[in-house]
């Protein structure tokens, strides 16, 4: 008796392994989720703490008559400095991390059929165009249109990113130098 291909039992097997794929990606999309918000979390928060240190050493400047101005100065500058360097290796470590996890999400989405999230995201940091979806209403429907960053919006967002905690802990270097020669 020849065996029927595709009966029942086998879409019962398909909808049970589309279920495993679907929590397999629900699965790495928390996780990079997570290590975005840890990214973000951490620059805002080491953002904040050299700002704040930045306006504690501006007073620290302007004030005339504190005895031990130049000893803070120079306290307020190498805690500014270890901020800065703290903030450059974490941010080094938290951007490998999320990119290992956004390729993960982009590895698994090439085995789904027209499931392109991370992809996406991917192509307009990248600079290449990428279709989006029904972002534009043309003639009563939604028609997909073609998205793409401009280069400099590209380079400078980087750039800004991945410099703005060396620029900090160069400027609290020079703060140092400058509160033992002022």
């Amino acid at each position: 008796m020849p065996r029927i291909v595709g009966g029942p039992r086998a879409e019962k097997e398909g909808q049970v392994e589309l279920e495993g794929w679907l929590e397999v990606y629900q699965a790495l999309s928390l996780a990079a989720d997570a290590k975005e918000r840890s990214y973000w979390t951490a620059f805002l928060g080491f953002l904040l703490a050299s700002s704040l240190l930045a306006l504690a050493m501006a007073f620290l400047f302007l004030a005339y008559s504190l005895p031990e101005k130049q000893a803070l100065k120079t306290a307020l500058g190498a805690l500014g400095l270890c901020v800065g360097i703290g903030w450059w290796t974490s941010q080094r470590q938290l951007a490998r991390e999320v990119a290992a996890w956004s390729s993960l999400l982009r590895g698994l989405e090439g085995e789904f059929a027209g499931a392109e999230f991370h992809r996406l995201l991917f192509k307009l940091q990248q600079g290449t165009q990428a279709c989006i979806p029904g972002s534009d209403w043309k003639c009563g429907d939604w028609h997909p249109t073609v998205a793409q960053f401009p280069r400099l919006c590209q380079v400078g967002a980087r750039f800004t990113l991945e410099l703005l905690p060396l620029v900090f802990s160069l400027a609290w270097a020079a703060s140092i130098a400058a509160s033992w020669l002022a």
